[in-house]
């Protein structure tokens, strides 16, 4: 692989460490005034869609980081290509279009009110470049990646499964956790009905599609993607082995 996708991947990766260095240290943040809902965030970090998509994007870097090792080291190519079809699983289905999805959402709640997204006190909580960096650079830096890197997608149906999947996964841990303690992870959804709040979640489902779709058409126009083709793999792997 070019060394400029070496570079990318590794400065990413870099980045993404340093933002999950930062959220480890929540814990030992003290805030100016006691908030009892500090202490929920504390307790339930890691039930955010952001957290969720934020370790997923820290995941994929991390596979792409070990291809470029095992390319480097001419190890078994069979590995290194079932893991990057594995990697770029990750990022056509659910890096790219759910966080393009969390960036839209985020920043447009956050101009109409952001105490529905992002409360006065989390600013004492979420340094100003931490929140940019799962909350902005979340898709802007996987954006630069797609124009950069060539990825291959998912099919369609495999696409709405995965998405379909990871959204009613996080719909069972959104509305458990409000069921099982009387709380809205977000603010924005103690301002719905129960039945507004499932569609919101079905509305983010089909948005994200929308922008797998876009994503996806704008990599195969610039030439840096191609569609999954499951003959073209089998090929591949018989030769590997």
């Amino acid at each position: 692989m070019a060394v400029n996708e070496r570079l990318l991947h590794v400065s990413i990766f870099g980045i993404n460490l340093a933002v999950l260095i930062r959220l480890m240290m929540v814990g030992n943040v003290t805030l100016a005034k006691p908030n009892i809902l500090f202490n929920f965030y504390k307790r339930f970090n890691m039930r955010f869609l952001t957290k969720w998509t934020f370790m997923i994007n820290l995941t994929y870097y991390f596979c792409m980081v070990l291809v470029h090792i095992l390319n480097m080291l001419s190890v078994n190519s069979k590995t290194s290509f079932k893991l990057r079809r594995f990697a770029d699983a990750l990022f056509t289905t659910i890096v790219v279009p759910i966080g393009m999805f969390i960036t839209l959402a985020f920043w447009t709640i956050y101009l109409i009110d952001k105490n529905l997204i992002f409360p006065n006190w989390l600013e004492e909580v979420i340094p100003l470049w931490v929140n940019h960096g799962i909350h902005t650079f979340n898709s802007v830096l996987p954006l630069v990646d797609l124009v950069l890197v060539k990825h291959t997608f998912s099919t369609w149906p495999e696409t709405v499964f995965y998405i379909a999947l990871y959204f009613a996964s996080y719909m069972i841990c959104l509305f458990g956790t409000y069921f099982q303690h009387g709380i809205w992870l977000y603010p924005i959804f103690s301002k719905m009905t129960f039945i507004q709040s499932v569609c919101f979640c079905l509305a983010s489902y089909f948005l994200s599609l929308i922008i797998y779709f876009i994503v996806r058409l704008i990599g195969i126009r610039l030439g840096t993607s191609v569609v999954k083709s499951h003959q073209k793999e089998k090929k591949h792997s018989n030769k590997s082995s």
